[in-house]
């Protein structure tokens, strides 16, 4: 038996570093990838939230500098904030696949 699959193609964007919050992922309902690349000289915290991310309370990972997060399966379908510490250089790389 073989069994087809849809291919699907991933969702790239690059998101300029920022000292306030931005938005990383926007609501997708059948996600089943994300990844962050912290391309910036500081760290990002991400929250899993539409809300606002902050550096102190707002978070629920912290990416190091030059480092790749893995979203861990399932993977959260909801909104993704972010922030990065102040005085950073650089940009984060997001990565999403959809469906198949």
């Amino acid at each position: 038996m073989t069994t087809t699959r849809t291919a699907v193609s991933p969702i790239n964007a690059t998101v300029a570093y920022s000292a306030t919050s931005v938005t990383l992922f926007s609501l997708v309902r059948n996600s089943t990838f994300r990844s962050v690349t912290n391309n910036t000289d500081k760290k990002l915290y991400i929250f899993f939230s539409a809300s606002a991310a902050t550096t102190t309370t707002a978070n629920t990972v912290i990416v190091a500098a030059g480092t790749t997060f893995v979203f861990p399966t399932p993977v959260y379908n909801n909104v993704v904030t972010a922030i990065g510490e102040a005085a950073g250089t650089g940009s984060w790389n997001t990565t999403e696949y959809s469906g198949g």
